[in-house]
């Protein structure tokens, strides 16, 4: 079957992965950074496919129409899912660090309101505060332009946000953003 295939090939993905591992691993000429790099990279690539097979497996289980779970047990699929996206994002913020570490960090700089950022974020993390009974309260001018990248500026955006999610217990999260100069400042008080 489709599964079947999937796990096989993130099998074989992972036994490369581990190959490579160990070879760079023996072959340390060169400075001790660029074994790092090269081995965050292979790791990130040992834990991805196994999640993209995972991923797989439960969107299968968990079906739509027909044969569509019931919530009891769906919602620890779902779970899992979620739990496979943070893990992504700590690989991907893990091989971001190597890559700046070692100067090959690519920006893609436009200038864009710094709203836009938060209309991308504020989905999830409205579900979040939400589901938690938090309040999310957002204020001041996001029509100010900022130059970033705004892949890796949302990511950055997103990590502060979750984190004042997770570890505001209850009450108000409050969001300012204003112009101080010719910088734009987000405060954020939780």
């Amino acid at each position: 079957s489709n599964e079947q295939r999937q796990i096989e090939q993130s099998r074989r993905q992972g036994d490369e992965a581990r190959r490579s591992l160990t070879e760079s691993s023996l072959n340390t000429e060169g400075t001790g950074d660029a074994w790092s790099a090269q081995t965050l990279l292979l790791l990130s690539n040992e834990f991805n496919a196994p999640l993209a097979g995972c991923d797989d497996l439960v969107r299968a289980l968990l079906g739509s129409g027909k044969s569509r779970l019931p919530d009891d047990a769906a919602k620890p699929l779902e779970g899992i899912l979620q739990s496979n996206a943070r893990l992504r994002r700590v690989i991907g913020d893990v091989l971001d660090l190597a890559r700046i570490d070692h100067k090959d960090m690519r920006l893609n700089l436009r200038q864009m309101p710094v709203g836009e950022l938060f209309a991308k974020a504020m989905p999830e993390i409205e579900s979040e505060c939400k589901r938690k009974g938090i309040a999310f309260e957002r204020s001041g001018d996001e029509s100010l332009p900022i130059a970033a990248d705004p892949e890796q500026a949302l990511r950055i955006l997103m990590a502060v946000l979750r984190n004042a999610v997770q570890y505001t217990p209850s009450g108000t999260i409050r969001v300012d953003c204003s112009e101080q100069g010719n910088q734009v400042v987000v405060k954020m008080e939780d």
